[in-house]
């Protein structure tokens, strides 16, 4: 394959967002959701949450349906209970823990569901009309990905789980990936909350290095002793949910809520709202590190630095930790940051939805002024000095842009309206095997005609946000701006309060890989196993 060159699609546009509004429901509808009977999960509170914010009432407009899945059926037991939750519920949503008892049962209601990958996730050919969901990593990675929160060389892992779960199921799994991975693992159960010493006890004199968690493992009210016996005995607990690392396990690949619950919900109401599951292609998502830095603190646990950098901070008392509040009282007196014109808007406003909640208001306390740094009217030395007088920070997303095209190996276009996209991509294939487009730039339009362009021509064009991608190019490096924003927040917060700039850390924040592969398919692209592996897939 030839060496692929570096080349930039540079859009002179200014960057538009388009706030979605949610549909409406009629007051007199009930919209039935079942759930299995035995929904310990938090996706499923945080589901029922985020439809109330839709307009959807519990106990008015919306009904929760628990329904009992048991296993080892006879056929004519399934029919009954096919027939059961069709007469019950308009859809049906599960985690993975009964998403394999829902196809091997192949129910005719509308299913959504949430679950790792693996083959018995896989939806059946007979049920693909009817289903759709979201997918996680296979366990295996999951597992490896977990192992990183432990120190190095660590050979001695246990999972324990509530004897009620249906974790036993999957036991042989588990066993089959840590002998794979030349791990000891023991597999302990407990049998209510109060069992939990025992059980740990016995797992910390056997020498284990840490406790792996799964949550449909676990009850909701076991969470709390299962803290209180990681802090008392320093055995890390190694969990998968962000409510449970929020409330006080070490940390790991976690299911991130504030990801995948807007997400979720908007598949819901559409279903709710006719769609059939099957025109709702299932997405697949990453599961970012999360670390809960007080206990990691209480247990004195040793963390690699990497997987600090790369994780979302949980427990430390910073914003992310504040009850989101619109009314906090302002800073007393006013502030002035300073921006460049071409900032993305998206990050910008990202940064002053997470300062109005350290107490700073743009139009109140706070003045956001623009400058044009490309073409400006004073000379260097004098705009420095106007930005000095009028400016306490200025702030940048760092547009490289100058920069990269003095590079001499970077090609690059511009254009002026739609109309000349194509031309200028014909241009660059001529000379190029891919585009990147640089951010802040585009309109949707502009975007449209770009995918049209990259499927016609087969010729792949990178982005760097998650909507430009969803829209159909092939993918790219994100930033999550739900996660960055705070941490920024909080490094404004101190500066204006008069911290030096040099006594901040620079924070690296890690980027997370987006395919579509849709376009990867209709481009004919054969994208490499571990990018696959990493990345955030959408169909």
């Amino acid at each position: 394959m030839a060496t692929f060159q570096r080349y930039l699609f540079t859009i002179t546009v200014t960057l538009i967002t388009l706030a979605t509004l949610s549909p409406g429901f009629a007051q007199a509808t009930v919209y039935r959701l079942g759930v299995p009977e035995e929904h310990n999960s938090p996706t499923y509170q945080k589901l029922f949450n985020s439809i109330r914010d839709k307009g959807l009432t519990r106990g008015h407009t919306l009904e929760i349906v628990p329904i009992a899945l048991p296993a080892n059926l006879q056929e004519n037991e399934k029919e009954q209970l096919r027939q059961s939750i069709a007469q019950q519920c308009d859809l049906f949503f599960s985690t993975g823990d009964s998403v394999t008892t829902l196809f091997n049962l192949q129910i005719k209601t509308p299913l959504l569901f949430i679950s790792t990958i693996s083959p018995s996730t896989e939806i059946p050919a007979s049920m693909k009309e009817t289903t759709t969901g979201f997918y996680w990593g296979p366990t295996a990675t999951i597992f490896k990905k977990s192992l990183r929160f432990l120190p190095q060389n660590s050979k001695q892992i246990a999972i324990i789980y509530f004897r009620g779960s249906k974790l036993s199921t999957r036991t042989q799994t588990y066993e089959k990936i840590a002998n794979d991975l030349d791990i000891s693992l023991t597999i302990k159960s407990y049998a209510d909350e109060n069992d939990i010493a025992r059980v740990m006890t016995e797992l910390k004199a056997q020498g284990i290095d840490g406790i792996f968690l799964f949550p449909p493992a676990i009850r909701n009210s076991d969470l709390a002793e299962l803290v209180k016996w990681q802090i008392n005995l320093k055995l890390p607990i190694i969990g998968q949910s962000e409510e449970h690392i929020r409330k006080g396990l070490l940390g790991g690949p976690a299911v991130d809520s504030d990801l995948i619950n807007p997400r979720l919900t908007d598949y819901a109401i559409k279903i709710f709202n006719g769609r059939t599951p099957g025109q709702l292609p299932p997405i697949y998502l990453s599961r970012p590190f999360m670390l809960n830095l007080s206990t990691v603190s209480k247990i004195g646990a040793e963390i690699a630095q990497d997987v600090i950098d790369q994780s979302k901070i949980l427990g430390t008392g910073n914003i992310q930790e504040r009850d989101e509040q619109t009314n906090v009282p302002l800073v007393p007196g006013h502030f002035t940051i300073g921006v460049p014109d071409t900032i993305g808007q998206i990050a910008l406003q990202n940064l002053l939805n997470s300062l109005q909640h350290l107490g700073y208001k743009k139009d109140g306390n706070l003045t956001i002024v623009s400058y044009d740094l490309v073409n400006p009217t004073l000379d260097k030395q004098e705009l420095a000095d106007k930005i000095s007088d009028e400016c306490n920070l200025f702030f940048t997303t760092g547009n490289a842009l100058p920069s990269l095209l003095q590079m001499p190996e970077i090609e690059h276009r511009t254009f002026a309206n739609t109309s000349e996209i194509g031309i200028k991509m014909q241009e660059l294939q001529a000379v190029t095997d891919f585009i990147l487009l640089y951010p802040p730039s585009v309109t949707d339009e502009d975007i449209t005609e770009i995918v049209v362009w990259q499927n016609k021509l087969k010729f792949p064009v990178l982005a760097q946000t998650r909507e430009q991608i969803q829209a159909g190019l092939v993918g790219g490096p994100t930033v999550d701006y739900d996660k960055a924003s705070p941490k920024l927040a909080s490094y404004v917060d101190k500066l204006l309060h008069g911290r030096k700039p040099s006594s901040l850390p620079i924070y690296h924040i890690s980027e997370n890989i987006i395919v579509n592969l849709r376009a990867v398919t209709t481009l004919g692209l054969d994208l490499p196993e571990e990018l696959i592996s990493q990345a955030e897939i959408i169909r």
